[in-house]
C-alpha cells in the first residue's frame, strides 16, 4: 500500500515507456521524459531512475 511502484507499458511512439506511481499519488506518471525501443532499455531507465531517487531497488511490473 505505501510503496512506490514502477512499470513498463507500451506507447504509440517508439514502443515502451517507463512509469512510476508514488504511494501518495493515485496516478501513474512517466519516469522523466522517456520512450524506448525495447523492454530491456525501459527497465534500465527505471533502474537509473531508482538509483537517482533512492538506493533501494523496487520491483518492476510489465504491462502490455
Amino acid at each position: 500500500m505505501f510503496k512506490t511502484r514502477y512499470r513498463v507499458v507500451t506507447d504509440r511512439y517508439l514502443g515502451y515507456e517507463a512509469q512510476v506511481r508514488y504511494w501518495w499519488w493515485p496516478f501513474w506518471i512517466q519516469c522523466g521524459y522517456n520512450t524506448h525501443s525495447s523492454i530491456e532499455k525501459a527497465v534500465e531507465h527505471i533502474k537509473r531512475y531508482q538509483g537517482y531517487k533512492s538506493f533501494v531497488q523496487k520491483p518492476v511490473m510489465y504491462v502490455q
